[in-house]
């Protein structure tokens, strides 16, 4: 009984000593001490070297560590979390944008993403890791690997049944993993076409028309995948899109809108017009004006 009390009592504080390398880490990384991080990492991963939380606390040290900024005058806005609007007093308007450029230097991410690998061994069912690592790689501008990354992911998501687990391996809920990995997905592809170069839209595609084919339902991506294709002036693909999701969905204003843009790229101004006509049935007021305004438009160019 005396053992058994003891032998408690000691996997009681191993999980004890365990939990404090998270806890101090945290504290560290909340004040961005990248010195106290370097030197308890080591103990950590001599303790606990199988420990997913071990490997993610390696990708952010090593993200930390390397990243740079530099600041910048532009016409533009380049990112509007790190960009400042700068406004001419005699005329009250923008003129210009002081933006945070911020990169990665190479070495530390590759360690990063190093980290990450072997940390996915030890969580081959860490929904957060694959995130991570797709999120990195968009970090540093690998678009075509990021949608890759994204294709495997989307693959083994149907292949394990979107059984997915999160941050201290804690199950996703299976009324809710597929939707939340959709989401959240749909978010790297929302980034993607949002920065709009050709490279960025050739990886949206191909990751969008991945995700289709696995889950045709899901209406996201097919909003997502016209928006690459109408990006690249491919209208005619993304209409076909569009209008097989225009089938299931119940007036959806997104769909019948990018639908109206499809017709006009191609010069269909009269179903463009039944579109937007269809968008001024909408009970949305916001809606309504939408389509009263891109009508009017639309008669300037018919004219």
């Amino acid at each position: 009984m005396k053992k058994s009390i003891v032998l408690f009592f000691i996997l009681l504080m191993s999980f004890r000593v365990f939990a404090d390398y998270k806890s101090e880490y945290e504290k560290l990384l909340s004040v961005q001490n990248i010195e106290g991080i370097a030197n308890l990492l080591p103990k950590w991963e001599k303790a606990e070297p199988k420990n997913p939380e071990l490997y993610i606390a390696y990708v952010n040290y090593y993200l930390l560590k390397g990243q740079r900024s530099q600041h910048s005058l532009d016409t533009y806005k380049k990112d509007n979390s790190n960009s400042l609007a700068l406004v001419d007093k005699k005329t009250n308007k923008i003129a210009g944008y002081l933006n945070n450029n911020i990169w990665y230097e190479k070495e530390d991410v590759d360690k990063a993403l190093s980290y990450l690998e072997k940390g996915l061994k030890f969580g081959k069912n860490r929904l957060d890791m694959y995130f991570g690592r797709i999120h990195v790689l968009g970090l540093i501008g690998e678009y075509e690997k990021q949608s890759q990354r994204i294709i495997e992911l989307l693959k083994l998501s149907k292949t394990i049944n979107n059984k997915w687990l999160w941050s201290m391996n804690e199950p996703i809920p299976s009324s809710e993993s597929e939707r939340f990995f959709l989401i959240s997905v749909n978010e790297y592809y929302k980034s993607l076409i949002q920065k709009s170069t050709p490279e960025t839209l050739a990886a949206a595609e191909k990751a969008c028309e991945v995700q289709l084919n696995l889950y045709p339902n899901n209406i996201e991506v097919h909003n997502y995948l016209s928006l690459a294709y109408i990006g690249q002036g491919k209208f005619k693909e993304a209409l076909n899109v569009l209008l097989k999701a225009d089938k299931f969905t119940n007036e959806d204003y997104v769909i019948i809108f990018n639908m109206a843009r499809c017709y006009e790229g191609l010069k269909q101004y009269d179903k463009a017009k039944e579109c937007y006509l269809r968008l001024k049935k909408n009970p949305d007021k916001r809606v309504q004006d939408m389509a009263e305004q891109q009508l009017s438009e639309l008669k300037k160019i018919t004219k």
